[in-house]
Order: C-alpha cells, then sequence, then structure tokens
C-alpha cells in the first residue's frame, strides 16, 4: 500500500521532486511503527482502568508491553501508515522535509489512534452510540411506533409515546477513520500551506509588484 501512494504521489509531482516524496514516503513508515508502538497502539487500544476515560482513550500497553496479538498491531499500523501517507500527497512540493516528519510522527501516534479508540473499541464512544442506559437517548418522534428490527440500521424502538433512536458507529475497512481522518488533515493542511511556488506564476508576479 505504501509503495502504491508513493507511484501515486511521484507521478503527480515533477520530476525533480520524485526522488524525495519516495524517501518522504519510505521515512513516513519507518517514523509511523515507532511511533504506534510507543504510544498509538497504548492510546487506541490499550485498556484503560477510569471507565469515563476509556470511551475517549487507551491508556495502557505502551511500547507494547504486555500485547499478545502482534498481528493486529501490525494490521493497525499499517492504517496509521496510510493515513500519515494521505496527507504526503496533499503537501506534496509544499511541506518542508522535516515538518512533514514532524507531522507524521503526531499522526500515527495521537490523531489516528485516539479516533480508532472511539470508533474501533468495544467502549469508544462512537462504537457504542447512544445509549440509554447512560441517557444518551434521543427521542425523535412522539406518538410514533416504528418497528424495524434490522442489525443493520441499529435502531432500537420504544413504542407508544416515543421513539428511541439508537445508533452505533460502523466503519468495515476505515473509511472514516482512516480517509476521513487523512483528508480532513490533508485539506487543512492544503488550505494552510496554499499552492506550491510556481503554480501560479502571473497571481506571485502580482503580489510582487
Amino acid at each position: 500500500m505504501q509503495c502504491g501512494f508513493a507511484f501515486l504521489e511521484a507521478g503527480a509531482v515533477r520530476s525533480k521532486n520524485c526522488t524525495n516524496i519516495l524517501i518522504k514516503n519510505v521515512l513516513d513508515s519507518l517514523l509511523g511503527i515507532l511511533g504506534y508502538w510507543a504510544i498509538g497502539w497504548a492510546l487506541a487500544y490499550g485498556p484503560n482502568s477510569n471507565n469515563f476515560l476509556d470511551h475517549f482513550f487507551g491508556f495502557s500497553q505502551f511500547f507494547v508491553i504486555g500485547l499478545q496479538n502482534y498481528a493486529k498491531f501490525f494490521f493497525q499500523f499499517v492504517f496509521a501508515a496510510t493515513a500519515a501517507t494521505i496527507i504526503s500527497g496533499a503537501v506534496a512540493e509544499r511541506a518542508e522535509f522535516a515538518c512533514f516528519l514532524t507531522y507524521s510522527l503526531l499522526i500515527t501516534s495521537f490523531c489516528y489512534p485516539i479516533l480508532t479508540h472511539w470508533g474501533w473499541t468495544p467502549n469508544g464512544w462512537m462504537a457504542r452510540g447512544f445509549d440509554p442506559s447512560l441517557g444518551l437517548e434521543q427521542h425523535l418522534f412522539e406518538n410514533n411506533t416504528l418497528n424495524n428490527n434490522s442489525s443493520e440500521t441499529n435502531i432500537t424502538t420504544i413504542t407508544n409515546t416515543t421513539t428511541t433512536f439508537r445508533t452505533t458507529y460502523v466503519d468495515f475497512a476505515g473509511s472514516g477513520m482512516v480517509h476521513l481522518c487523512g483528508g480532513t488533515i490533508s485539506l487543512i493542511a492544503a488550505l494552510l500551506i496554499g499552492p506550491r511556488i510556481g503554480r501560479f506564476p502571473e497571481k506571485e508576479a502580482r503580489q510582487k509588484k
């Protein structure tokens, strides 16, 4: 997957920057696995002894101490690296090398792991959804009865006077956790950095005047 992203980005930039793009993709994977190994896994999947905080982030198994399932660790690291690499394409030719490596480490160590804890762990607040036992219920339709027993829609109903809508976050392959995360950060980065030098020469000439 990383190789595919590297070739995609190399084809989208000027030839003089191809080597830079390839090196960035290799290094973001190397830094990514270090960050995910040291901190990311613990925030994403490490059990948290505080039941309330466990809805938002994990807090154990730092440096994967006590971890048994290393296959799951590697699988999740690949997703973390993918989220970071998505942003690489958005800032190609526009971000300094050191800044790019710094954000790659932050994404794989903090941003992506916390998001995955929200949506991909049983106690994450998005995965739990609106739980009536916690008082997080929404009464949408008064004096209306809705019968829907489909497990795919995650709807729980209460007859008589109200209907309670109960939903949970479902993301089978990472459309939100990985791609929405990477895409949102990419958009913000592109807006902050602006176009690469030489992209709009006429506008740059006017600004210099």
